[in-house]
């Protein structure tokens, strides 16, 4: 796979990871882009955002994932490195 060619993810991207997130089928995601959001604070800040909007509670299999990109993104002040 490919690295990811730009510096942060589309809108279109944030909300597939969101609904992904919710539906529990994370594991469809492609991993640079996972692997992005992780690494990237402005990008899970967003979708954090967006999951928040959109839904009321985490689905259970994935409240670690979305507990990693809190504490990254409060880790660093919600700031993108």
């Amino acid at each position: 796979m490919k690295p990811l060619q730009r510096s942060h993810l589309t809108e279109e991207e944030i909300a597939l990871i969101a609904e992904k997130i919710k539906h529990e089928t994370l594991d469809e995601v492609d991993s640079q882009l996972r692997k992005h959001v992780s690494k990237c604070d402005k990008c899970a800040g967003e979708v954090l955002m967006v999951y928040n909007i959109k839904y009321d509670s985490p689905p259970l299999k994935h409240t670690e994932y979305i507990q990693e990109l809190s504490a990254n993104f409060r880790k660093m002040g919600g700031r993108n490195r």
